[in-house]
């Protein structure tokens, strides 16, 4: 237990079952429920697209984040969940996250899995070396995977090898890595509810982020919306002053 833990007693998510020994836990930011929810919600928003007039709303996953900063536009996730939220949102669409909230795994995608001697898992073999230990099921019948292990049995390393020795795509798998670049999906999952008749017909347009600014009310900062560059795992620095509104 102690590999678990830091100094002072707490869960050190960076520990080596995560890192160098395994790949137990999800442990980038963005793979948090925080980043789930703050994703969705921000892309719940009619965004003003950079560098237009107000009324041009930004409508694909590049133009969304930048104009709203949940993200970043080269990651595969980011835009892809920002822009099936804002779509649903513009089609009155009221939307929130299926319950139980959490982020969960796809079947492993075993394609290109072979034995140390370059030679395919059969169907059964693989039912063997993959099993899925922690998993329930949404109403529809998809599974939502939370904890998957992957292991050659002892009785047959001495013919496949272990795990180790093994290969995805004819590269080694030599690091737990490996397993999650080549196989391993993230999902979350929402729900959606037909607004129309229900939501307004009007609609606020948020400027940019990037346009956001604070002010000094005699009492402190006040903000009308929140830093224009924000990471949930790291506190937010002092706002820099050339954003500041001269009273």
């Amino acid at each position: 237990m102690d590999d678990l833990k830091n100094v002072d007693g707490s869960y050190n998510v960076y520990n080596k079952w995560n890192t160098t020994h395994g790949a137990m836990h999800l442990n980038c930011p963005p793979n948090s429920l925080f980043a789930e929810v703050y994703i969705a919600a921000e892309a719940s928003t009619y965004w003003q697209k950079v560098g237009l007039d107000p009324k041009q709303i930004a409508v694909n996953g590049k133009d969304l984040i930048e104009s709203s900063s949940y993200g970043l536009p080269t990651r595969a996730s980011d835009p892809t969940i920002g822009y099936v939220i804002n779509s649903l949102i513009q089609q009155k669409y009221i939307i929130s996250i299926s319950d139980p909230v959490g982020l969960y795994l796809e079947d492993l995608d075993t394609t290109g899995w072979t034995d140390k001697n370059g030679k395919p898992f059969t169907p059964e073999v693989l039912k063997t070396i993959v099993t899925y230990e922690r998993c329930g099921m949404f109403d529809d019948g998809t599974k939502m995977n939370s904890r998957i292990r992957v292991e050659i049995p002892e009785h047959l390393r001495e013919t496949l090898g272990t795990l180790g020795e093994c290969f995805i795509g004819g590269n080694k798998i030599d690091w737990a890595g490996r397993l999650i670049e080549s196989s391993v999906t993230v999902f979350l999952r929402g729900v959606a509810i037909d607004g129309k008749g229900v939501l307004s017909d009007k609609v606020a347009i948020v400027p940019p982020k990037a346009d956001w600014k604070v002010y000094r009310d005699g009492k402190g900062f006040q903000s009308v919306g929140p830093m224009p560059l924000f990471n949930p795992k790291v506190k937010a620095p002092g706002p820099p002053k050339d954003i500041f509104v001269k009273e």
